[in-house]
């Protein structure tokens, strides 16, 4: 019977089978239930259901659900946008001043501070009431329900659950995956692409999945899995459905469990093993990301207007692959009111960097030990940093935009004719959260002098991460995972070779890609990298590559990183049938990638 569920804290459409509700008894108790029920919208499943609770086997054997997809949180753009709908499209200074105008308003001021506080209120309860969904502390509901839904289910109950994609994932999942292959078994996952208007409120792009979740333990189980679905009725048959067992998501993304969406029967997946067996993860530790300046946090350093003095916020719009001059700036940033107001964060980056070198090097851990002045406590980040407060606040932290950085868009998706958009950025530019952005380098204690030093990543480096980033193999293994946006989480889980400084100097395949990232680059850039020029001894007539060339330098790039990922050209052409968009708009650049690996990759 339909229900509406007014729990765990916003509303969905369940419905739960196994007898009917029954009917309120008319003592005392039960009436002061039903009154405060009616007067909090109270909703309990043991009290509407009470003979779907009794006896040996409690719950439910059927629970059907689609529950709220939405976080509880506040959010100003939502608030403001109910007054304005254009609001999101203003400039900084336009929604600057409809802000103060509306909060001059008593009544538009005290319904900002009751969402607020009722969305802290919420998120307190739900990150107690539910532990296996707080991961990420987003307050997504959609996790929040599906916790609650699966302890509602009786021995072999199955739950069938309509959810965002991300639910099979994304990090903020992963804690609730692994409730569920723990102690449940996935039986079906059947993943959409919202490109028909199945739901029509929401974008084109979104994907979302139907889950079947049995209350039962198996520890081998292989769910029946397909994606990229668009028409439901698909759903009446199996076709394109393949087996993706357990151990496989354990290979393939280990710790984490989250689900590669592969498409036409899963016949990606033998190559992704090899890939993943091959090669680690990217991590953080050979080349780590962070989002600079938040759009809407840190607004108040943005400039609207060029002046003299002030460099340009670079934001994804502004990148393509290998150019970082595919727009123009429209806000920017004054340099040394950035470096004060990045100050505290940079130095929290500092004193993390030297926490880690003191957990390795006993040396310096018992220098930092003598400089915090306690040698009983921890060496804590935050004794570290009130260390750094008092002795590093002239040459340390160094500041980031005085550096050549790697940024890659943030908003990206699986059916766009790319998702991963890397650029190298010159130095003295901002950042902002459209973009994520390398960090320069690292700060380590010399234990021989006790002073602190950066070491900044090396071009090379930045250029053979460039050139392997910008690759379709990259790109193919990126899309597995990623729904509407690309952040550092993704892009660290992808498999890729460790290479040293010196390793990409001296092998053939890491050299050559990373000098064809510079080619590329000085094409579309040649002012901006005259160090990436020297390195390679180039001349000025790679400055303006023309069409054909650029794309046969591109693609010997692809076929290149297809090498280092022990791709063959059967591999190639599995690979190239999730890049419909690409081959529809750069057919020669396609059939150049499909020449060059025959060429040069083993058949497969």
């Amino acid at each position: 019977r339909p229900r509406r569920q007014a729990g765990p804290g916003g509303a969905g459409v369940h419905a739960a089978a196994r007898g009917n509700p029954a009917e309120d008894p008319s003592d005392g108790p039960r009436r002061d239930f039903r009154r405060l029920r009616r007067a909090y919208g109270l909703f309990n499943w043991e009290a509407e259901f009470p003979e779907a609770f009794a006896g040996g086997r409690p719950g439910f054997d059927l629970i059907v659900a689609n529950p709220p997809w939405e976080r509880s949180r506040f959010e100003d753009p939502l608030f403001f946008s109910q007054f304005s709908p254009s609001y999101r499209a203003l400039p900084e200074s336009g929604k600057a001043g409809l802000r103060a105008g509306l909060l001059a308003r008593e009544a538009v001021n005290s319904l900002r501070a009751e969402g607020a506080q009722r969305a802290r209120t919420e998120s307190r309860y739900f990150m107690r009431a539910y532990p296996k969904s707080r991961c990420g502390g987003d307050g997504n509901l959609c996790r929040f329900f599906a916790e609650r839904d699966l302890s509602l289910l009786a021995p072999r109950g199955i739950l069938s659950l309509a959810a965002p994609a991300a639910l099979m994932m994304d990090d903020g999942s992963a804690d609730l995956r692994r409730h569920v292959f723990g102690n449940f078994t996935l039986r079906r996952c059947e993943g959409f692409v919202n490109a028909r208007g199945v739901f029509p409120d929401v974008h084109a792009g979104f994907k979302f999945a139907l889950l079947q979740i049995e209350n039962a333990r198996d520890p081998a189980q292989a769910a029946l899995a397909r994606f990229r679905l668009t028409d439901p009725g698909d759903l009446a048959t199996d076709d394109g459905a393949f087996a993706y067992p357990l151990k496989d998501v354990r290979l393939t993304s280990p710790g984490r469990l989250a689900y590669l969406e592969m498409a036409d029967g899963g016949r990606e997946l033998p190559a992704l093993k090899r890939i993943f067996r091959a090669l680690p993860p990217l991590g953080s530790g050979w080349l780590d990301f962070r989002r600079e300046l938040d759009a809407t946090e840190d607004k108040s350093v943005f400039r609207e207007e060029r002046g003299e003095g002030l460099i340009p916020l670079y934001k994804g719009e502004m990148l393509w692959q290998f150019d970082a001059r595919y727009a123009e700036a429209r806000q920017w940033v004054d340099p040394g009111e950035l470096e004060k107001y990045l100050l505290r964060r940079n130095l929290r980056r500092l004193a993390e960097d030297l926490r880690v070198q003191a957990l390795a090097s006993p040396e310096a851990e018992g220098i930092l030990r003598g400089a915090c002045g306690d040698g009983n406590s921890g060496l804590t980040r935050r004794r570290i940093l009130r260390y750094l407060a008092d002795t590093a606040g002239g040459a340390f932290p160094v500041p980031d935009h005085s550096f050549a950085r790697l940024c890659f868009r943030a908003i990206a998706a699986d059916t766009n004719e790319r998702s991963m958009v890397a650029a190298l950025i010159p130095p003295e530019v901002a950042v902002q959260n459209s973009a994520w952005v390398s960090v320069p380098g690292r700060y380590s204690l010399d234990t021989r002098t006790g002073e602190i030093r950066h070491a900044a990543a090396s071009l090379e480096r930045l250029l053979f991460a460039l050139g392997l980033f910008n690759s379709l193999p990259f790109d193919w293994l990126l899309r597995f995972s990623v729904n509407m946006n690309v952040n550092k989480t993704f892009v660290t889980r992808i498999p890729f070779p460790p290479a040293s400084d010196r390793e990409i100097r001296e092998n053939p395949r890491y050299r050559s890609l990373a000098r064809n990232a510079a080619v590329l680059t000085l094409s579309n850039t040649p002012d901006l990298f005259p160090e990436a020029r020297a390195l390679y001894g180039l001349s000025g007539r790679e400055r303006a590559l023309g069409e054909e060339e650029y794309g046969a330098l591109k693609a010997s790039g692809d076929v290149a990183a297809a090498e280092i990922y022990g791709l063959t050209a059967k591999d190639v052409e599995v690979m190239l049938k999730g890049f419909k968009v690409l081959a529809e708009n750069r057919p020669g650049y396609v059939a150049e990638i499909r020449r060059q690996s025959r060429e040069r990759l083993p058949a497969g």
